[in-house]
């Protein structure tokens, strides 16, 4: 806890942090003027989650390549866990395959 009061009070940090909420709200009010709804997102998931599980190679080949580059891991396991949600242990070991990889 104390490490973490000390990253907080950093000014780096904090600049950092509010830089990141500038850029959130900006990327929202961007989003909102474009007319992008909730609705929008969604049918955008769908679309993305019967593709991939009709491909299901896309996903393995961005889990060996995208971490790599700078694209956080987190969402492409998170869409492997719902791609791949029928067979969970075999989800743990293609992810884990591919991160070796």
């Amino acid at each position: 806890m104390d490490l973490l009061r000390q990253l907080l009070l950093n000014r780096r940090v904090q600049v950092a942090l509010a830089c990141l909420g500038v850029i959130a709200i900006a990327a929202v009010f961007v989003a909102w003027k474009m007319g992008v709804s909730l609705a929008d997102l969604n049918n955008g998931w769908k679309f993305t989650e019967a593709f991939l599980k009709q491909h299901p190679w896309a996903l393995f080949a961005a889990l060996v390549i995208l971490p790599g580059l700078p694209v956080p891991t987190s969402v492409l396991l998170l869409a492997a866990g719902v791609v791949w949600r029928e067979r969970p242990v075999m989800a743990c070991l293609v992810c884990l395959l591919a991160l070796a990889l």
